[in-house]
């Protein structure tokens, strides 16, 4: 009996599992982008930031990272309608943050509430963490100081926010974004502009693309129980706001 009770388990968790479908898509951008700064300047205030950029490439701002053909990337991809009702395990794996050349990587990201964020330091300088919610967040500030290269302990969000930023008080280049969501189907553009979600429950879904410098888009999706779903955004020039061009 206790085999064929965990044959029946395993079967059903192969229904469910096989009722997943992927959304996979491009986010781009059409027009002309602001142009990005420099940060090599800035970074001569700290001799050890300066020395690790000395024979590389030119720092830069990641406002508006955009492609030859037009792909965005650091768009932050998300399900915001649909999921009601539905529990999901935070994921195992922590997220990293590093702190590395005196820049934050990744620049956007995203975590499920309750998962752990590992920040690192990699540099052999001065960081501190500031963590800075939204007026009416629920989580916490917190500021943490990171002198020499290290992890700081894990760090929980406990509620959902988009986005959650990151600064560092030292060096005044520095930014993150973090967004904090309830379930695991979220991801960030790559170079390309394109993302990948993978194992959703087959549905009907609003999808939402958040950039940190233009207003976030919903996207109706339909999921299908296997296969793939695509779903496309293009930010337009006219969508940047007056003050950010």
């Amino acid at each position: 009996m206790r085999g064929l009770v965990a044959s029946v388990a395993v079967l059903m968790l192969l229904v469910v599992n096989s009722q997943a479908g992927t959304i996979k898509g491009r986010v781009s951008f059409e027009g002309t982008a602001p142009p990005e700064k420099s940060m090599t300047e800035a970074m001569k205030s700290d001799p050890n930031c300066a020395a690790l950029h000395s024979s590389g490439p030119e720092v830069m701002t990641e406002h508006y990272v955009v492609a030859e053909d037009g792909g965005l990337k650091w768009v932050f991809v998300s399900i915001t309608e649909g999921l009601d009702g539905k529990e999901f395990d935070k994921a195992a794996e922590p997220v990293v943050l590093d702190q590395e050349g005196c820049v934050y990587k990744p620049h956007v990201f995203g975590i499920q509430v309750g998962q752990d964020l590992i920040v690192r330091n990699s540099d052999a300088t001065l960081h501190n963490v500031h963590i800075i919610p939204g007026r009416d967040s629920k989580n916490r500030e917190m500021n943490k100081g990171m002198p020499f290269k290290m992890d700081l302990p894990p760090i929980q969000f406990e509620h959902p926010e988009i986005p959650l930023r990151f600064k560092c008080d030292v060096h005044r280049w520095m930014f993150a974004y973090c967004n904090v969501v309830e379930h695991p189907f979220f991801a960030t553009t790559n170079e390309t502009g394109g993302f990948e979600i993978k194992d959703v429950p087959a549905g009907d879904y609003t999808l939402s693309f958040w950039h940190k410098k233009m207003k976030d888009h919903p996207v109706k999706v339909t999921v299908p129980a296997e296969g793939e779903v695509e779903a496309n955004f293009t930010y337009t020039e006219e969508m940047i706001p007056r003050r950010g061009r």
